[in-house]
């Protein structure tokens, strides 16, 4: 798992852990329990983890992983999985707020400014959380409501470290996965895709 950027030993900020462990099905797709920390450190949640402390969690919501967007328009997904218009890379990132021009509110960071992630197979922009669902995803995590930002609009009310330049970083942790590969039928969106499991 690759670390991005720097954090503070203080317990300021908000964790949030992408489970890598299939929950349960939405709409026949798979989702993952996203668990919400307030008041920790990066450094808290990783020590707390490995010594089997973790409190219970402020806040949960389920997101799928899976990045199946099957129109042309949006490009061929890249036979790397972690690749261009595949799934979100595992790692630890920022949280950061849409800034002008972007089309969603919440985005994954590398240096908790810009909204872009360098994964294991390059550098992956506009990562968002947004709602959806993996039909429509080129490598975002997605509510699977349709177009219904509900959710998103709840799990923005409560990450209220999201603001940048307020020395409470959001730092989100995405754990790996395991997936079944598969073969897309038409070769121009794509020639292998990856399925999550439960």
């Amino acid at each position: 798992m690759s670390k991005a950027g720097t954090f503070s030993n203080l317990d300021i900020g908000t964790v949030v852990v992408v489970s890598g462990e299939g929950s349960k099905k939405i709409q026949d797709w798979v989702v993952y329990k996203t668990n919400i920390y307030f008041n920790m450190s990066l450094e808290t949640y990783e020590k707390q983890k490995t010594e089997n402390k973790l409190p219970v969690e402020d806040y949960s919501i389920f997101l799928s992983r899976d990045a199946h967007g099957d129109k042309t328009k949006y490009g061929k997904h890249s036979n790397m999985r972690y690749g261009k218009n595949n799934e979100t890379p595992p790692g630890e990132y920022y949280l950061i707020p849409k800034s002008d021009g972007q089309k969603y509110k919440i985005y994954l960071s590398d240096d908790g400014k810009s909204a872009s992630i360098n994964g294991p197979h390059g550098i992956r922009a506009g990562i968002a959380i947004h709602q959806y669902s993996p039909k429509y995803s080129i490598g975002c995590l997605t509510t699977v409501t349709g177009q219904d930002t509900k959710l998103v609009e709840e799990l923005l009310s409560k990450l209220e470290d999201l603001p940048l330049n307020d020395e409470r970083p959001v730092r989100i942790i995405v754990e790996q996965r395991s997936v079944k590969e598969e073969k897309w039928d038409n070769t121009e969106i794509g020639d292998t895709k990856w399925t999550g499991i439960l």
